[in-house]
């Protein structure tokens, strides 16, 4: 197996738009979230024959719900669903 270089790494990075390994990924901020009763999803906007390809986040809470405007693609929405529990914790968790 051949060992990429740092140059080869960042350009990686850089053409599928990845940050640091697993710093989206906050497990008691979606722990927040469930404990809560929010429900945060996609919602596919076209139709879909075999596979959805576009999606809009829709967030569930206390009986409200609130479709996204930002349209998110197959490999988007879960990165989307983990920085909307993220921003829900930072904005109102971390005080609780």
């Amino acid at each position: 197996m051949r060992k990429r270089s740092k140059q080869q790494i960042e350009a990686h990075k850089k053409k599928y738009h990845l940050g640091e390994y697993r710093t989206l990924y906050n497990y008691d901020a979606a722990k927040w979230c469930i404990d809560r009763g929010y429900k945060i999803y996609p919602v596919p906007i076209e139709k879909c024959s075999p596979r959805c390809y576009k999606f809009k986040l829709v967030v569930e809470f206390n009986g409200l719900t609130q479709m996204g405007k930002k349209i998110y693609t197959n490999k988007e929405w879960s990165d989307a669903v983990w920085g909307t529990q993220n921003y829900l914790y930072k904005k109102n968790g971390k005080k609780t």
